[in-house]
């Protein structure tokens, strides 16, 4: 009896020590990438200035709330430069972003810009943190709804990817806004989908600030009729931009936003062709081919808006996750996106995390497109490849978004194969 008491001790003791190591392995991966995350991020390691010279793009957002709110009209260029030379910045590009960005300037411009630039550094950081708790939660709400085991693996692999991949870091550093348009478009897709249209329309409506990325969301919402949801975007943009609409006019404000729009993708380093650019519009333009506004607005037309409307109908079969990501990833690949909004894209994440779940093989394959996508430009560049394999992101990103397409699909056969065992046509056998 002793002997079996003993074995069963040694056994639990066997189990404990396993369970440790499993959770220990997982625990050290986080805390390098979080630790990677922050040193190079936020406190400007291996970057030139350190933490001072961090979020440097928050000047867009604070002078334009600034020359808003004295009347002037900031998408002047010449105007925005003036506003810009006090705080010794004479490298500014032209001011791009729609008038309902003035609800975060506006907020950072209440104080002054050294504490709105460590306001804009707390802000993303927080963004961090939810956008990896999302993630895992989109993958959590498709095992509950499907009754399976919920994956430990989810839990920590999603936040290593938002940690450690160099998009993240970018976005910290620099200030900018890809990390908080994707909480507001995830949050908002969510909400809107468990029902609670008003916090969720709001959210979107936010995320459209940067509408390149967001067009497919509000294109979704139209398939889906959900007119409450669109009326609540189209009156939250309003009101967030109602102080340029007074300050500047409705006709000037939306005039000098388009105007631009078109000076900014003029300008060194954002125009498509350049590496730091991704979609096939950039892959068209450094191969030689002249680019314009109409390529942009034909490849949206009769690429992204049918596969959208192909989505759509094919929706029975997607989660809610395959179709958040799908709707994110497709504007970079068809419209234009710079290559740190690449951080927004943990929806797709969570697919395949769901998808691969039971499938090692594929899970790494999975795993090496993302660290192939993720690797920095300054790399590659450095080998001087041919001008084609500058642009590789486009080229993986179409390669996942492929992919998940074909998983969807796939659902669909699985549903009519098993519709067809169940009710299977007379006179023809199914086994």
């Amino acid at each position: 009896m002793k002997s079996l008491i003993d074995r069963r001790h040694k056994a639990s003791s066997s189990s404990h020590q396993v369970r440790k190591r499993d959770l220990l392995v997982p625990i050290v991966i986080l805390t390098l990438s979080l630790g990677l995350m922050l040193a190079t991020g936020l406190l400007g390691v291996g970057r030139q200035g350190g933490f001072a010279a961090s979020n440097a793009d928050v000047i867009y957002f604070y002078m334009s709330a600034k020359a808003w709110l004295s009347g002037l009209n900031p998408y002047d260029y010449e105007t925005f430069q003036k506003l810009a030379q006090p705080l010794e910045r004479s490298d500014v590009v032209p001011f791009a972003y729609p008038p309902h960005s003035f609800v975060l300037g506006g907020f950072l411009s209440i104080f002054p810009y050294s504490v709105a630039k460590v306001l804009m550094a707390v802000l993303n950081l927080v963004c961090v943190v939810v956008i990896a708790v999302l993630g895992v939660r989109l993958v959590q709400m498709r095992e509950d709804a499907a009754g399976v085991v919920r994956s430990r693996s989810a839990g920590w692999v999603i936040p290593t990817i938002v940690f450690a991949n160099p998009f993240t870091s970018h976005v910290l550093w620099t200030g900018q806004t890809a990390l908080l348009v994707g909480v507001a478009a995830i949050a908002g897709w969510i909400l809107v989908n468990r029902g609670l249209w008003l916090v969720g329309g709001i959210l979107i409506g936010f995320a459209t600030f940067k509408p390149q990325l967001t067009v497919l969301i509000v294109l979704w919402l139209v398939f889906e009729r959900r007119w409450r949801v669109l009326t609540v975007v189209g009156l939250s943009a309003l009101l967030f931009s109602l102080v340029p609409l007074v300050s500047t006019g409705v006709a000037d404000t939306l005039s000098g936003w388009l105007r631009a729009m078109s000076d900014y993708k003029g300008t060194p380093g954002m125009t498509p062709g350049t590496g730091y650019i991704i979609g096939i519009s950039s892959v068209v333009k450094a191969l030689g081919i002249d680019t314009s506004k109409q390529l942009t607005i034909a490849l949206t037309v009769l690429g992204a808006f049918p596969l959208t409307f192909y989505l759509f109908r094919q929706r029975r079969w997607a989660g809610k996750s395959d179709i958040l990501g799908l709707l994110l990833a497709l504007p970079i690949l068809f419209v234009y996106a710079h290559d740190y909004d690449l951080a927004i894209l943990v929806p797709l994440v969570a697919s395949f995390c769901w998808y691969l779940r039971s499938r090692p093989l594929s899970q790494l394959i999975a795993l090496g497109l993302m660290i192939v996508l993720f690797i920095p430009y300054r790399l590659i560049s450095r080998l001087d490849p041919p001008v084609l394999f500058l642009h590789w992101r486009t080229f993986v990103l179409g390669a996942i978004v492929t992919w998940l397409f074909l998983l969807v699909v796939r659902n669909r056969n699985q549903a009519d194969s098993l519709t067809h065992q169940n009710h299977p046509v007379a006179g023809v056998s199914l086994k």
